[in-house]
């Protein structure tokens, strides 16, 4: 109790309600999700069906959970299922929704795979993979459209993530207590890239040490990250 009372008082003493970068819950992580610019121009543009593609930490179910978000924001009935560690059937029998999110596909067994495609001729589908579909929708004569997420995170959409996070936990969300600086987001690009995840941890570790509120520059975070 002390040790969390602490950890309370030291983030509110930093402006915040609390880490930032902590592991979030899907609410949460609605609250944040940043699209990235590819993704917006899709919805733009309009689709039937949708893979997101990505190695683990790029972002897949993030933007898979901001899909869901936007579509339920149109009326849409949405249903979401996610398949954990050594789940390899679909549970969910999508029948009165329009769209049916399923994220970790390449867990499913072979003969599950077909009942995606029996799935996709009545409901649109949103799908989170790390390897593709389109082989078997192509055969199947269905469309869909196949994104890398890990190509869609640039170093400005990394920089707009980092502040919607910092944003979320501030005790004043018009005028958050810490920024980074544009070396600081140089910083963060040059170590990782489009992971996003990788990011979150490092910028978890750098939070728990954070001195005092104000800009961070990447010396700063190279300092705190190595502590």
């Amino acid at each position: 109790m002390t040790h969390s009372w602490t950890r309370f008082t030291y983030f509110k003493e930093l402006g915040l309600r609390g880490n930032p970068f902590q592991v979030l819950s899907p609410d949460e992580l609605l609250s944040i999700v940043v699209l990235p610019p590819r993704i917006q121009a899709l919805l733009a543009q309009g689709f039937t069906h949708l893979e997101l593609i990505a190695p683990k930490g790029s972002g897949k179910t993030t933007n898979l959970l901001g899909l869901c978000q936007h579509f339920s924001r149109m009326g849409a009935r949405v249903e979401y299922e996610r398949l954990p560690m050594g789940a390899h059937r679909i549970q969910t029998h999508p029948i009165k929704v329009d769209i049916f999110a399923i994220d970790e596909t390449q867990r499913l067994f072979p003969h599950e795979r077909v009942k995606l495609l029996w799935l996709a001729r009545r409901v649109r589908l949103l799908i989170g993979t790390h390897f593709t579909h389109r082989v078997e929708f192509a055969l199947a004569g269905l469309p869909l459209v196949s994104l890398r997420v890990d190509h869609l995170t640039n170093r400005e959409h990394l920089r707009q993530c980092v502040e919607r996070r910092i944003r979320y936990f501030a005790l004043d969300p018009d005028a958050p207590p810490i920024t980074l600086s544009e070396d600081a987001i140089d910083w963060l690009w040059q170590q990782h890239g489009p992971d996003l995840r990788a990011v979150d941890q490092t910028l978890f570790a750098v939070f728990q040490r954070l001195p005092a509120p104000g800009q961070l520059t990447s010396a700063q975070l190279n300092t705190l990250n190595t502590r």
